[in-house]
């Protein structure tokens, strides 16, 4: 029996065809909506909560029109570096600082927009209210005085 070797042409058949997927999955991660990002963000971490999905969507679309400049800085500067090998550790670990500093930003923002902070019950239902701007409303502690 003659044992069986691949060729040259089915070599690069195997490495274009691994390439070619690879480069579409990429392509997808890259080409995810905003919105999407976002909504995957607030359900990772605020899973637990009971939000409406239009409460989401709407401070969705409210943040990005008020911070899509910090939104665009979040996705632009891990895809500089995805090209360029990491010289050292510290590149990964500012880009992963970098991240969750964006994404408990985001989920700061949200908390404070809704009434979670307002409600004596934490099972009911959280609705949001408006976004978050500490120049108009201030304090959210209920129990400062205010007067």
């Amino acid at each position: 029996m003659k044992k069986r070797s691949i060729s040259r042409r089915g070599f690069l058949k195997v490495i274009l065809s691994v390439t070619l997927i690879s480069w579409s999955y990429l392509h997808f991660i890259r080409r995810l909506s905003p919105e999407r990002h976002l909504y995957s963000i607030l359900e990772k971490h605020l899973g637990y909560l009971q939000i409406s999905t239009q409460d989401k969507a709407q401070f969705i679309n409210e943040y990005l029109d008020q911070y899509s400049y910090q939104y665009r800085i979040y996705i632009n500067e891990p895809r500089k570096a995805w090209w360029k090998p990491p010289i050292n550790s510290r590149l990964s670990i500012a880009h992963t600082k970098a991240v969750s500093k964006f994404e408990s930003e985001l989920i700061n923002t949200f908390l404070l927009s809704t009434d979670l902070f307002f409600k004596s019950k934490r099972d009911s239902q959280i609705s949001y209210l408006a976004l978050y701007n500490p120049y108009v409303i201030g304090c959210h502690n209920p129990f400062a005085n205010l007067s």
